[in-house]
């Protein structure tokens, strides 16, 4: 037995042995794409009847040295400790021959996967829910040398020899459907018994949360500069509305990453400017657990993105939660809020800054059209979003699969 099987539990290699799929996100379960699209897609089958389990790269490898992993700089002591990590991966999967495998996003566990796929014969699926493919923990020292690991050529290799690729928006359907023919769209829905909505009806009182008030929410990660953008031009349409609408409203964000204390720092700037203190809540992320509790208290839910490469393969999940979590949504047309909201019915859909705060605006002051928004988009939601559906969607996917298998 190689040194890297010494990293395998018993607990593991039982998982892995009686799995009928195994997913394998490179995130752990902190991470949203991995929480959604591996731990609760598997949940979601093993409803179903199957055995499906959740093989992380960090909860499973690189625990507990790992979150925050290496630098990412830092190149050279990244290269020596994922390499081993790769290898205890591969040798986990291989403890059950030909069950299908999930690669959640393309990074390091699709060498794993890979190489168990040539040696095992496992049937192997892309699961591609971001538009990040050049972030990648994989050495740039080599893809520089050596353009055919370069990770977009490594993720097109990887689309091309796949059973089968999922893609969680249209423009990323479009990207993997180019390289395989049989790629499905499957959104990053949300689990309606996590953001249930009955959790409305006997919320308990949150310190910083003024129920006199209409309550607006934007959560999430703040990573690189199109993110940035994104938080401030939703600060900046808030702002822009009237003094006598935004007295009536406080905006609540809770953010998390390398670019949020830039961001904060800048809307603290924009709030004295604009003669706007406390109208703009700067919160730290919470635990995902806890935020099904504060959505409770919202009534309005916010997504603003800019027109780029990255916004338009987003699957909106958190537009999805405000949803189930009975809150009216202001979004942009950008990607999949644009398809997916019939503007005044579903939600408000706005093309600039100026109708993106003229409609928030509007929601805010008339109580009576925000409430009906909320109710048809909870309505429209619950028909077609839901972890219920996708695992309809996953089904018809993978079952043909696990027969084979």
């Amino acid at each position: 037995m190689s040194s890297s099987s010494n990293s395998i539990s018993k607990d593991l290699a039982a998982r892995v042995k009686s799995a009928d799929i195994l997913f394998c996100p490179v995130d752990g379960h902190r991470m949203a794409p991995a929480r959604i699209r591996a731990y609760n897609f598997a949940r979601e089958l093993q409803r179903r009847g199957v055995k499906a389990e959740v093989l992380s790269f960090v909860d499973d490898f690189l625990a507990p040295e790992g979150v925050a992993y290496i630098p990412r700089n830092d190149w050279p002591a990244m290269d020596r400790y994922t390499l081993g990590k790769v290898l205890a991966m591969q040798e986990a999967i291989a403890l059950n021959l030909h069950c299908p495998v999930v690669a959640q996003k393309a990074d390091l566990n699709l060498f794993a996967m890979a190489m168990a796929g040539s040696l095992n014969g496992n049937k192997l699926i892309l699961d591609y829910d971001d538009n990040d493919v050049e972030v990648f923990f994989a050495s740039h020292r080599v893809a520089d040398r050596i353009d055919d690991f370069h990770p977009r050529h490594v993720l097109q290799h990887f689309a091309e020899k796949a059973d089968c690729c999922i893609a969680s928006s249209h423009s990323l359907h479009e990207m993997l459907h180019a390289f395989n023919p049989q790629t499905h769209l499957v959104y990053t829905v949300v689990d309606t018994e996590i953001f249930d909505y009955g959790l409305r009806a006997k919320a308990v009182p949150i310190d910083g949360i003024d129920p006199g008030k209409v309550n607006l929410i934007w959560p999430g990660s703040v990573w690189n500069e199109e993110m940035t953008q994104d938080v401030l031009l939703i600060a900046e349409a808030f702002l822009s509305m009237p003094e006598t609408v935004r007295a009536k409203a406080v905006l609540h964000f809770y953010g998390f990453g390398g670019g949020w204390p830039t961001a904060a720092a800048i809307i603290e700037d924009m709030m004295n400017t604009r003669g706007a203190m406390g109208q703009i809540k700067l919160n730290s992320a919470v635990a995902p657990d806890a935020m099904p509790g504060i959505m409770a208290h919202m009534d309005i839910g916010l997504i603003c993105l800019q027109y780029n490469r990255y916004t338009r393969a987003k699957s909106p999940t958190k537009m999805f939660e405000y949803m189930a979590m009975g809150l009216a949504v202001c979004a942009s047309s950008t990607g999949e809020p644009g398809r997916i909201l019939e503007d005044g019915v579903t939600g408000v859909v706005a093309h600039d800054l100026r109708s993106y705060s003229e409609k928030l605006a509007h929601l805010i002051a008339d109580a009576g059209f925000r409430q009906k928004i909320a109710a048809k988009g909870r309505e429209l939601v619950n028909d077609r979003y839901t972890m219920r559906t996708a695992g309809d969607q996953l089904m018809a996917i993978f079952e043909p699969m696990m027969k084979a298998a």
